[in-house]
């Protein structure tokens, strides 16, 4: 997904050569449109970090993160924004895919998660046995270069999950870490940190997180009103 086309206020100038553009430009324009508000900025930094620790340094591996907040704070496409922002390669070595970013539904199966590693990793879907799924899975993020596993709506892992799935799920979430080929990025409800809490093979880790609130009333109307002009200051008319 690309955002930088129309990341930028336009001057008056940019403004009125884009409003000269045909209709499908500036459907583009719109719909590509990325106004970095507060809690935008803070979460991409916070991805950033949690990615490469260390400025120009190495990726980080066999991390355990938390990207947490209520719903509709915006994690999502601030996480779709950072994977545009670290998109696949290729090379004489084949496909890499440094972040990979896949969401997770409440009645979605350990399979099924696998599933959508692999085809947000350019393969086509597991045909393996269940028993087999995790280690099929571990290979195919190795093969893909992976550096960060971003997994959304994660509490849908946990809440409200019989014994065995959630068993399944933290099992998966440890082997990723133990294998240290990637780091993986929780994203969601305040939930996860419960269960990482509550889950001896996990507590015992260093659970880095940040947790994203919506605007405060005391700021809402000053908020909503930069917002607008923001918007205003981008669009192709």
């Amino acid at each position: 997904m690309e955002y930088r086309r129309n990341s930028k206020p336009m001057t008056a100038e940019e403004r009125m050569e884009a409003s000269k553009q045909s209709a499908s430009v500036r459907q583009a324009l719109m719909d590509t449109m990325l106004v970095p508000y507060p809690q935008f900025r803070d979460g991409i930094k916070f991805i950033r970090k949690f990615h490469v620790p260390v400025e120009v340094g190495n990726p980080s591996a066999g991390r355990i993160g938390g990207l947490l907040g209520e719903s509709r704070v915006g994690k999502t496409e601030i996480c779709r924004y950072f994977v545009s922002q670290n998109p696949p390669s290729y090379d004489d070595e084949g496909e890499s895919y440094p972040v990979v970013y896949v969401q997770a539904s409440d009645e979605m199966k350990l399979p099924s998660l696998a599933d959508r590693i692999c085809i947000a990793t350019g393969a086509r879907s597991l045909t393996v046995k269940h028993k087999l799924v995790a280690d099929a899975t571990l290979l195919r993020l190795a093969g893909a270069k992976t550096q960060l596993l971003i997994i959304d709506d994660a509490h849908f892992m946990y809440d409200g999950r019989n014994q065995t799935d959630r068993r399944n799920f933290i099992s998966f979430v440890k082997m990723v870490a133990d294998q240290k080929l990637a780091s993986i990025l929780l994203v969601g409800e305040d939930s996860i940190l419960d269960t990482i809490e509550a889950t001896p093979t996990l507590s015992g880790r260093s659970f880095i997180y940040e947790t994203l609130h919506a605007f405060s009333k005391d700021d809402e109307k000053k908020n909503f009103r930069n917002l607008l002009l923001a918007v205003e200051d981008r669009l192709p008319f």
